[in-house]
Order: C-alpha cells, then structure tokens, then sequence
C-alpha cells in the first residue's frame, strides 16, 4: 500500500467518525501500517491533507510504527502521539474512544518493554511518563461534559485498568485506592454500562488488591465475578483469576473442588494444600507452603496462605473436640495428638495459637491457663469460617 493510500483511508474513516475501524488502522501491529511507515522520514509532512491535529497525530503514529524495532524512539513517539490527542480530546465524541484505548494500551506496552532492556539503575521512567499521560486522558474522559449518547466517559474504565497494570508494575499499588474509590464513587458511570471484557478485568485487580487488604468477602465478591464473566476461551485468563481466587475463597472455608484444581493446572500448588486443610494436618500445609513457596511469594499470596495454619489449627482442634466429645480440652492432650499428626510446639505457642483463634472467632471459648485446659462454649464451639471472616 501507498503511503497516498495510507493516508486516504484514514481521512475517510476520519470523516465517516469510523473510530473502531481507524484504532485497528492505526495500531502499530497493522500490516498496512508497517507497509507505510517504511516511507517515513523527518522532513514528512501531513499538513493539509488531513484535518488539523491529525495530522501530526497520524504523522507520530507512523514514525512509531517505523521505529518499532528501536523501542526508545517507537516510545517517544507514540507518548507524543498521545499528548497531541489529549490537546483536542475534549472536543470530540465518543467515536474516538476506541482510538484512545488502542493507543493507551500500546503505549503502556512499548513503555514496559523498552523499562525491561534498560538497566536496573535508570528505574522505570517510561512506565511513569505512561502513567502520566493516561491519567491526563483520563481525566479529559472521566468530567466529559457531552450528553450521554456522545460522551466519552466509555473510556474511563479501561483507562483504569491501564493504569491499574502500570501501578502493579511499579510496585504502587497504594494508588490504586483511589482509583476504586472513584469507580465506585455515585458520579462515575454505571458499571453495567462499560464492555464486560472492561469489567472484568477492573475486578480482577480490584480483587487482588482486596486480597493484600486481608478482605477476603470483598476479593470473593471482585475474582467471583470476574471468573464468572470471563469467557471459557480465556483458559490462562481464568487460571490467573483461580491463583487469587482460591487463596481468598479457603479463607472463607470455601475449599475448591480437584476437578477445578485439575482443570486450571493449579494441582501442583493447591490439591495437597486443601487436602491437608480439609483433614487438619497443620506439618502437611507448612510442608506444601515451603514447597511453592516462590510460587506463592511471586504472585503476592504467600502472606495470605499464612492464614491457612490458623485455619488448620483449628480443624485439627476441632476434630479432637468431637472425638473426644468434651467441652474441656486439655492442652497436654492437644500436643500430644499435635505431636503425633507430626506438628510440634510448646505449651506457650500452643496457648498462643489458641489466644488467637479465640481472639479471631474461630473458636468460641477461653484458656483456663492454671489449669492448662481450653474450654470450648456449649453452643456452636467451631463457627463456620464464613461467618467469622465476615465479621472481622
């Protein structure tokens, strides 16, 4: 294709307000694109032959595309591309969010790309432009003033997850508060208005977030419906969505199914795990968690899966309460039987561990130190985990 073609074409999209067909035109991985770009040169000029502010715009595009191999000038020009955008955003309709979204999402990837070839010294500088950049847009976006059928407010969810991926990159995960702030703020769009493919993924990192907050309700609430909504097609998708769902969902007493653990091949990190939850074998989940430890500490659940040997603890505990069928447990009794299943500590970690299980709500009852006896109450001893971790 010409260069004269090229640039044809886009004026009639452009006239024609054809914003999903210009996005796909206009992305650095298009064939036509690449064909064109091989003609670009610094003394290239669009003035004239396509409207005022895209002409330099698509010019930019362009020289990214031509430069693609050289990742620091393909950045630097697709970054320009989007501050030029941003200068006549304001004024234009929806029709140019998907244009918006193919670019942010380009650029954000081009930005991780050419951070990961530099040394460690020189930081993360282009994933901060980025996160600059697209928070400009998303401000223009989110206080769009236009009525509802041409407004740009469309954008501002996924502009989110962009900025969402960029925070998780850099380790900034704090700032991503404010942004679920807003989403769920009154003055923000519905949710149910935004593409579901937007949706989900917003509650998979609002979910993971939730995760490091110790909510675990709220990351069922996020990770369920994003698992839910994520189609079947989308099988590593839905598996990264399972390694954060199923951590939050143990927590709550909800133990996952071997035929999902198999589906997803998470057999390896969870099906000993929850085996040895659902049975009380407290030396089975440390010896699982030291296995994967670098699985789980990689992917941030490791201090969440610490929640798991309280939770053990007090299957364990509650096993030996209806074998023995008594309401005064004796301590020595306890580590006694701890010992055997292969778990040892003292008298003073033992009482510990009770404090806080009773502290917690996972047992109703109190330590009778003196005496070295835990008594547990008459009515519902063991609370169902759903309703304690509800209550926290």
């Amino acid at each position: 294709m010409s260069l004269e073609d090229f640039v044809e074409n886009c004026n009639v999209l452009l006239q024609q307000r054809r914003g999903k067909e210009l996005s796909n035109y206009l992305s650095i991985h298009n064939f036509a694109l690449k064909q064109v770009s091989s003609k670009w040169n610094q003394n290239l000029s669009l003035k004239g032959i396509l409207p005022s502010g895209y002409d330099e715009f698509i010019l930019q595009i362009i020289a990214a595309s031509h430069f693609e191999q050289q990742i620091e000038n393909c950045f630097s020009h697709l970054a320009e591309a989007l501050r030029i955008l941003c200068t006549f955003l304001r004024e234009e309709k929806s029709w140019i969010v998907p244009v918006l979204l193919r670019l942010s999402k380009e650029l954000r990837q081009v930005a991780e790309k050419a951070d990961s070839l530099e040394q460690k010294e020189f930081g993360s500088k282009r994933l901060e432009e980025t996160e600059s950049l697209l928070k400009r847009a998303y401000s223009l976006v989110v206080n769009d003033r236009l009525p509802a059928e041409d407004s740009k407010k469309l954008a501002s969810l996924e502009l989110v997850n962009q900025l969402f991926r960029i925070y998780f990159k850099l380790n900034t995960v704090h700032l991503c508060r404010s942004l679920i702030r807003q989403v769920e703020g009154p003055s923000f769009p519905s949710f149910e208005q935004f593409p579901i493919s937007h949706q989900v993924t917003f509650c998979f990192f609002a979910g993971r977030l939730r995760l490091f907050d110790d909510d675990f309700k709220a990351t069922e609430q996020h990770l369920g419906f994003a698992f839910r909504h994520c189609p079947q097609k989308y099988w590593k998708s839905r598996r990264q969505i399972l390694i954060y769902l199923i951590p939050a969902r143990i927590v709550l007493g909800k133990l996952p199914s071997t035929r999902l653990i198999h589906k997803y091949q998470l057999s390896q990190y969870y099906e000993r795990l929850v085996y040895c939850i659902r049975i009380g074998n407290v030396a089975g989940v440390e010896a699982s968690l030291k296995q994967w430890e670098e699985f789980f500490i990689r992917r941030g659940v490791y201090f969440v899966l610490e929640h798991l040997k309280l939770i053990t603890l007090r299957v364990f505990f509650k096993r030996i309460y209806q074998l023995l069928g008594s309401t005064r447990l004796k301590l020595p009794d306890l580590l006694c039987a701890l010992k055997v299943a292969g778990y040892e500590m003292d008298i003073d970690e033992l009482e510990c561990c009770l404090a806080n299980l009773i502290y917690q709500g996972y047992i109703k009852g109190y330590i009778a130190h003196q005496r070295h006896i835990l008594v547990v109450s008459k009515v519902d001893p063991f609370p169902r985990l759903k309703n304690v971790v509800g209550a926290m």
